[in-house]
């Protein structure tokens, strides 16, 4: 039986914060000890985003420059029975205080996370495989066990996702608009279904692989093609930056324009390809399916 579990976690908006109280809540009841460590980076990202310092996080996010954190309590993971990581993604990756987060637990003495069991929580618009999966690299790093992951999307529409989340972003409103668009982000009977996970740990007579959100394979192609891309800008504007940082502006710009032309063409000829394509794909998209869905890596860092 469960005794104390740490939920390490960044939120902006609230909604993963809201995500992981829905799933210790019944282990909460049950009379576990519930411990909560959320990571502070030093000077504090904005919320609402301006679209400059929105994009800004950009290379950073993609290349892992993560920023000074203020410390942790480590003592309260070493204690812990059951470690949850709730996270958001940013540009497909861990959100940079996470990132930060794993960077500050690789240069303790003694890494409080190694030996420990792991599970992964994420709430974001529809794409987290490849945030995941550099997030598993990342538990693995550190000697730790990866027992399960749970992925919470937005369940609009695609095409209202893309307009409202950005503005959810940009604004901190989250209204419906036009009687069109619905509200964005995790919707109530999401968090009720949580809370059953969370019901189903309490009197596990031991916890390994608890399972993992299904995968959607549609979006595997997007997501590898899409971090390939991000890539490529990243490091280009990262350079940029390092060698004259007045052109760096120029070079997100360049950035934002490829994004917005790649949604709107790009990835309906991907999803299209996709179908076409999907006998020959098959193979290869099954062994991602069943590397996102195992408790081991051998994944790339890439």
């Amino acid at each position: 039986m469960l005794k104390h579990v740490v939920v390490i976690h960044y939120s902006q908006t609230g909604q993963l914060t809201r995500a992981a109280k829905s799933l210790v809540q019944p282990m909460q009841t049950s009379g576990c000890k519930v411990s909560w460590i959320n990571i502070e980076p030093i000077t504090p990202y904005p919320f609402p985003w301006s679209l400059r310092k929105f994009f800004g996080v950009f290379p950073d996010s993609v290349l892992g420059i993560t920023p000074p954190i203020k410390p942790i309590e480590t003592e309260l993971i070493k204690s812990a029975d059951l470690v949850i990581i709730a996270s958001q993604v940013w540009f497909l990756a861990p959100s940079l205080p996470i990132q930060a987060f794993f960077n500050a637990m690789k240069s303790e003495p003694q890494n409080p996370l190694r030996g420990k069991k792991i599970i992964t929580l994420f709430a974001c618009r529809n794409m987290w495989l490849k945030a995941f999966q550099l997030l598993k690299n990342m538990i693995f790093d550190t000697g730790a066990l990866l027992i399960g992951n749970v992925a919470l999307v937005d369940k609009s529409p695609m095409w209202a996702s893309f307009i409202m989340t950005p503005r959810w972003l940009l604004t901190g409103k989250t209204n419906q608009l036009f009687g069109l668009f619905p509200s964005p982000g995790i919707k109530e009977n999401q968090l009720a279904d949580v809370e059953k996970i969370g019901t189903s740990l309490i009197n596990r007579p031991s916890l390994h692989n608890i399972g993992f959100s299904s995968v959607e394979e549609k979006l595997i192609l997007p997501e590898w093609i899409a971090r390939s891309i991000f890539l490529f800008w990243a490091a280009t504007i990262l350079k940029i930056r390092q060698l004259d940082s007045r052109f760096e502006n120029i070079f997100l710009t360049g950035f934002v324009v490829t994004l917005v032309l790649s949604i709107l063409f790009l990835l309906p000829l991907i999803l299209l390809s996709r179908m076409i394509l999907r006998p020959f794909l098959k193979p290869y998209l099954n062994k991602i399916v069943l590397n996102l869905s195992s408790t081991t890596t051998g994944v790339s860092h890439v």
